[in-house]
């Protein structure tokens, strides 16, 4: 009687957890689809951030952007990455897989809750303000990458993010946007006549 019991216990709480883990799990989701609508929406868009206390700046259209970040500036075009280092006057060129291009464009996380990653929602110290999201692989991996995003409630546009991976922390803040913004393809593109002694590294 006493194990009967103990399962009928064990049932009804997993009928009064289980939705509200699904809810949490669709909500994180609906939160993740309109990041993603308001980033589509928003055109042209400059992102002034900080990385480990390192000024950058990212420049992005649709699947395109331009990186300055560390002393290294990246064109990525949607298929060709030059990535020009300005220390060696040299500049690497080659075509990035998805997993490649999330380490250098933070917009490329936005899409992950989608496939491969799960999206749970958890308390941010500034919950009026933000709504606390977290990416996490769903196969294990002591490399996989995790994501914590920090998103404003007012916008949907991410505050803050911090990425483990391997028991390393990296945070990157933001700290401001400019939106709406119009560029040719052109732009994402490496024009090597504005480096003219730059060595040519093709990694292709």
């Amino acid at each position: 009687m006493k194990t009967l019991n103990s399962f009928f216990i064990c049932l009804l709480l997993a009928i009064l957890v289980m939705p509200q883990a699904m809810a949490q799990q669709a909500d994180a989701k609906e939160i993740m689809r309109q990041v993603e609508a308001e980033f589509h929406k928003a055109g042209g868009l400059r992102v002034k951030f900080t990385m480990q206390a390192s000024p950058g700046v990212i420049e992005l259209k649709e699947d395109k952007f331009v990186l300055h970040a560390g002393g290294v500036t990246t064109w990525f075009d949607g298929h060709t990455q030059w990535s020009y280092l300005a220390s060696a006057d040299e500049v690497n060129i080659s075509e990035p897989t998805p997993e490649e291009l999330q380490a250098l464009n933070p917009y490329a996380w936005l899409s992950l809750y989608r496939e491969g990653y799960r999206a749970q929602l958890f308390q941010p110290s500034d919950a009026s303000h933000y709504y606390g999201v977290r990416l996490t692989p769903s196969e294990e991996d002591k490399e996989s990458l995790s994501i914590a995003l920090y998103i404003q409630k007012s916008t949907y546009r991410p505050a803050r993010i911090v990425l483990q991976q391997g028991g390393e922390n990296i945070e990157i803040v933001v700290n401001g946007y400019e939106d709406g913004l119009s560029w040719e393809d052109s732009h994402f593109v490496f024009d090597a006549t504005k480096y003219p002694e730059a060595e040519i590294i093709d990694l292709r």
